[in-house]
């Protein structure tokens, strides 16, 4: 049958000619149909107005640092990726006050066209840190809709919403805004006190700008990943303890009671599948809370969308031999039982009107903020109600022996 295929190519401005070629590894017959070439504005359209009720974030940069971060982007076109050599941080003004910022992101769609993605820090509102991002890289509305709904259901988010973006008077437009990694985030949550980890991914990064992006699958990049601390740096007996435990999760047999709050996994995991939000649980895109009372630790929602949309039908225990921190989970009895209940709650009817409802007001902002700057072609339909079906189709052909039976 027919399928719909979209490729995006980031490409230096001074690209003398574009070459597209079709590779068909088969020999069966393959037809293209309505093939476009579409490309995105250099400009924001002047006829864009600011939306009351959207927050905005005003930048005053010195011109020699502007020069300065333009050439960490030409370089990082050069080097096809964004690296630790790109993200020098430069004095700015933040909304009036003192600030700092550096280019963020890994991958080159976060320098596209006119919007270059930022981590800033500040003293000032809307936070004291948080990072700007090319809402491409988050897929437009799909970051924000999934995190809003999943904070309904009491998963920790990074609180993803948009704002306007000026740069020394010039107008940048609509941007993706979202809290970082700090004690800050943590009292929003209003779930107690508590430290935030994460992975080390910088061999990775390392190893693809040295391999032409590619991932060298012979190396286990998980195992040898040290634990990094965003609460308390250099607390060596605190990351110690930390790292023990999360050393256990690299392995598929570790006591998943004693480390996850089973009800709160159950909820998340069934939620990554209904807004198709895998990318998020890649190892070194998680992030996780430690909550001193519980001593148990939570994923939080971060990440979850990007640039390209998954054409993978597959549900998280499909696929979850590429996601060993989770594996363990799905040889628990108790969790396969509470994942599979909240996926019959969360594919259901009912809960699909309450997304329409939940998302209100504040969704149909954003995306008249959207839409008023970009194209519909570039502005991918969100996919959860098309998820729903699918997961509805898997419960009725039995889903629930498929998970008491799974096998790794």
């Amino acid at each position: 049958g027919w399928s719909y295929l979209e490729v995006r190519v980031h490409i230096e401005e001074d690209a003398p000619e574009l070459r597209f070629y079709v590779y068909k590894p088969k020999k069966k017959k393959m037809v293209l149909d309505d093939f476009h070439i579409y490309k995105l504005p250099n400009k924001i359209n002047s006829k864009t107005n600011q939306l009351e009720g959207i927050q905005k974030v005003s930048l005053v940069v010195p011109e020699d640092d502007l020069i300065k971060v333009a050439e960490q982007r030409k370089k990082a076109f050069d080097d096809k990726i964004l690296s630790k050599k790109t993200k020098k941080w430069i004095k700015v003004e933040a909304n009036g006050k003192k600030a700092k910022m550096r280019l963020k992101g890994d991958w080159l769609d976060h320098l596209s066209n006119y919007k270059w993605s930022y981590r800033i820090k500040t003293t000032q509102s809307p936070f004291k840190e948080y990072s700007i991002t090319n809402p491409i890289s988050r897929n437009f509305l799909n970051e924000f809709s999934a995190q809003k709904i999943m904070r309904s259901e009491g998963i920790l988010t990074t609180n993803y919403s948009f704002c306007y973006v000026s740069t020394n008077d010039s107008m940048k437009g609509i941007y993706g805004l979202e809290q970082h990694f700090n004690k800050d985030l943590i009292e929003t949550w209003k779930f107690g006190s508590g430290d935030i980890l994460k992975y080390d991914e910088n061999d990775i990064w390392k190893i693809r700008k040295r391999n032409n992006l590619k991932d060298r699958h012979e190396l286990n990049y998980l195992a040898c990943s040290k634990i990094i601390s965003y609460i308390n740096k250099g607390t060596s007996e605190h990351l110690k303890n930390n790292g023990k435990t999360l050393d256990i999760l690299k392995k598929s047999d570790f006591p998943v009671d004693s480390i996850f709050d089973l009800d709160y996994m159950a909820k998340y995991c069934a939620l990554i599948d209904l807004f198709n939000a895998h990318h998020g649980i890649i190892w070194h895109n998680i992030r996780l809370f430690r909550s001193d009372s519980t001593n148990k630790y939570y994923p939080i929602a971060f990440d979850l969308s990007t640039d390209k949309n998954s054409l993978n039908n597959e549900l998280l225990f499909q696929k979850i031999n590429q996601q060993p921190i989770f594996m363990g989970l799905f040889q628990n009895e108790k969790f396969k039982k509470k994942y599979f209940n909240q996926l019959k709650i969360y594919s259901s009817d009912d809960f699909l009107n309450r997304i329409n409802a939940l998302l209100g007001e504040e969704h149909k902002l954003y995306s008249k903020a959207i839409h008023q700057e970009y194209d519909s072609v570039w502005i991918q339909n969100e996919s959860y109600k098309e998820r729903a079906q699918q997961i509805k189709l898997l419960i009725q052909n039995g889903l629930k022996d498929r998970l008491n039976t799974l096998k790794f």
